[in-house]
């Protein structure tokens, strides 16, 4: 009896020890699933995090990563996603910011994408890639609009400058797009002083008004032109081909990647602006940013040009915004004689044919126009340098000249104002004259030649070449 109770007991203690393992082995499982259900949901919100913010989570080199075969440049824009809504044109290495900066544009909506940054070896035998988050850095255009033109800000991690960047949307996918790295840096010593950045040009085909903005600009201290082209006509190819042979003209063809209308602000007028300051922020001192129907006159006395204008001021600002005022040209003062009148008229000179101006003066950023000091200029917007410490000149000192047909049928106060013709008039006809009559030999562009046709079927618009 004695035995099977022994017996007995230890059978009911092994099944106590088998129950305390089965229970110590199942609450065992249920913690290990709880921590690995509590890991799984951290990674995933840490996979999200470095997506959506400026984390480094993803991996910083891709060795995988292929080197596209073709470079994008402004006249082949880079797809940044497979939909196509990111675009990229150039891009820009500032040394004093260690920085890269990349002009294109994008949908309204935020965005984010990722810098691939292309390292080449001294003996160009071997490439490396770094890959760091992307800024958003300029301010969008107007509403309405599907995309705006925009810049994106690549931070360098070493002082090793790469060669050339992609951008992407997804941590080391093969890109679509590479644009080669220019250099942005502030020189020693600046090649020229005064460079002037055209808007995009569209259906453009106003050859006298193209030759006097060009000379008149030159006199008033305008050393280099880039014209940014979308279409124009045969007669001012012709023209446009005369400048760039003399070195005066640079033209960037700009083929913007998607319809204009009712897409993007002004043909991409933004991105060519802001391809422009950075393009010469190492050659430059300063851009001047006008339309083709616009001037930066000088309206003190004792002043002439634009560099005896710049030395009244002081050197610290990054730019200096000039006000503006609409020359109607819809308003001619009859029977004013002056001895280059004759010519002037032939020649649609219209800032020696037109001399009322509307008595309103546009407050400062409102229709306004500036110099832009490359080295201090971060970016700029159409009429306004959006950071940085700005200068607004004084109207007695220097006005900006907007000679249009504004379309407002309101009586406006006339104000006469004769400042070009007493200061200039002499001199832009005789530099105009030496234009036309060189034109007319080397490119069979004849002076009475008829002005744009654009609504005839051989009105000659088309792509203007790139030199």
């Amino acid at each position: 009896m004695k035995q099977k109770m022994s017996n007995r007991h230890i059978h009911f203690k092994g099944m106590y020890i088998a129950t305390k393992m089965l229970i110590l082995t199942t609450t065992s499982i249920i913690i290990l699933l709880i921590y690995l259900q509590l890991d799984l949901t951290l990674s995933w919100h840490l996979e999200k995090e470095s997506i959506n913010t400026s984390s480094n989570l993803f991996k910083s080199t891709c060795n995988g990563a292929l080197f596209p075969v073709q470079v994008n440049t402004e006249s082949n824009w880079g797809p940044v996603d497979q939909n196509r809504t990111i675009f990229v044109i150039s891009a820009y290495y500032v040394g004093e910011r260690e920085r890269i900066f990349v002009i294109g544009s994008k949908p309204f909506q935020e965005v984010t994408v990722i810098c691939q940054l292309w390292f080449t070896s001294l003996d160009k035998k071997s490439r490396s890639i770094r890959q760091t988050n992307a800024k958003v850095v300029a301010p969008s255009g107007a509403t309405g609009y599907n995309y705006t033109s925009t810049i994106f800000e690549c931070n360098l991690e070493s002082a090793e400058q790469p060669t050339h960047v992609s951008l992407v949307v997804n941590s080391c996918e093969n890109p679509l797009n590479l644009v080669k790295v220019r250099e942005a840096s502030k020189p020693a010593k600046y090649q020229r002083r005064f460079t002037v950045c055209l808007s995009p040009m569209f259906q453009f085909d106003e050859v006298f008004r193209l030759v006097e903005w060009i000379e008149f600009n030159r006199i008033l201290g305008a050393e280099k032109f880039l014209l940014y082209n979308y279409s124009t006509g045969v007669n001012v190819e012709k023209v446009i081909g005369y400048y760039v042979n003399s070195g005066t003209v640079k033209v960037i063809q700009w083929d913007i990647p998607f319809p204009p209308e009712n897409n993007i602000e002004y043909f991409a007028q933004k991105a060519a602006l802001n391809d422009c300051i950075f393009r010469n922020k190492n050659v430059s001192e300063f851009v001047i940013n006008i339309d083709k129907d616009e001037y930066v006159i000088p309206h003190a006395e004792d002043l002439i040009n634009w560099s005896q204008m710049i030395k009244l001021f002081d050197k610290n600002y990054a730019g200096y915004l000039i006000r503006h005022t609409f020359f109607r040209l819809d308003w001619k003062i009859k029977n004013q004689n002056f001895s280059e009148r004759q010519y002037a008229e032939a020649h649609d000179l219209v800032t020696l044919t037109h001399f009322e101006h509307e008595k309103k003066i546009w407050p400062a950023c409102h229709r306004s126009k500036y110099f832009a000091r490359t080295a201090y200029v971060e970016f700029g917007n159409i009429h306004e340098i959006p950071r940085g410490r700005i200068f607004t000149v004084p109207t007695n000192i220097a006005l900006l000249h907007h000679y249009r047909i504004y379309g407002d049928p309101k009586q406006y106060e006339k104000v006469k104002d004769f400042t070009v013709l007493l200061k200039y008039g002499h001199t832009l006809t005789r530099n105009v004259q030496k234009i036309w009559k060189a034109l007319s030999v080397s490119n069979n562009i004849h002076r009475n030649l008829s002005l744009m046709n654009l609504n005839s079927a051989d009105s000659g618009l088309r792509k203007f070449k790139t030199f």
